[in-house]
């Protein structure tokens, strides 16, 4: 199989996870540089009610003298009458941004149906590195790994992932270490994904092994579907999220 170094990977780091810095904005001068970046990026949200699953949505336009924000009408469509207060969760270049937000009412953007919002107050921005690893959720299928050289092979369970790299857990008998080079098969959901990994961490606990794992090479079609599978995570968050808050009132 013709495999490309990942040219997404950026410098090693030595932790799976490191500890985000969470932090709060207050005011327009705070939040107003996040809000016009994710103007530019318009990205899907992620928006909760009161009585009901977050739903998926998109920022459509953030307007810095009204300081108001137009999102696309949340898919599957608000109940009557709409809720005054909607919570908003997002990723802004490796963050993830929540707040909420009031409704002004319905409008329009470029002749389609949009909500119109308020500015927030204040908001809560998690700084990420930008290989941050996406958790799988503990209730849905651990998806299975796969590793082998010309040598070995065994099996284990995947239970993080980014664009850059992986976690998994295998057996403690696997005789791997840092630096070893593994062919590798993910299976996450219907999605295949074969590449060659470098196993940049290992911490052993009790009968397995937790690695941590850099993306070396992949081919084209791997690293689409591994973009897919990243994608899915990350609106599976999202949508987690913004549950979350909706139940916290936040």
């Amino acid at each position: 199989m013709n495999l490309a170094p990942n040219s997404t990977a950026g410098s090693a780091t030595a932790g799976l996870n490191p500890a985000p810095a969470a932090r709060w904005l207050e005011g327009a001068v705070e939040i107003a540089p996040l809000l016009l970046r994710a103007g530019e990026l318009r990205p899907l949200l992620a928006v909760g009610a009161a009585g009901g699953a977050a739903r998926n949505s998109l920022l459509l336009h953030v307007d810095l003298m009204d300081q108001t924000l137009l999102i696309d009408p949340p898919q599957p469509p608000l109940l009557e009458p709409l809720p005054s207060r909607l919570a908003l969760s997002t990723r802004i270049d490796g963050g993830a941004l929540d707040f909420a937000a009031d409704l002004v009412g319905s409008s329009q953007f470029d002749g389609e149906p949009a909500l119109r919002l308020r500015w927030p107050s204040r908001a809560r921005y998690l700084q990420r590195r930008g290989a941050y690893r996406l958790e799988i959720p503990r209730d849905i299928p651990a998806p299975s790994v796969r590793f082998e050289t010309e040598a070995m092979r065994f099996a284990g369970t995947l239970v993080d992932l980014s664009r850059q790299g992986a976690g998994a857990l295998v057996p403690n008998s696997a005789p791997v270490q840092e630096g070893t080079l593994l062919q590798c098969n993910l299976q996450i959901a219907e999605l295949e994904i074969y590449a060659e990994v470098e196993v940049r961490s290992r911490l052993n606990r009790l009968d397995r092994a937790r690695m941590g794992l850099r993306f070396a090479r992949l081919s084209a079609a791997s690293a689409e579907r591994l973009s897919a599978a990243v994608a899915r995570l990350e609106r599976l968050q999202l949508r987690r999220a913004a549950e979350r808050r909706t139940r916290l009132g936040f």
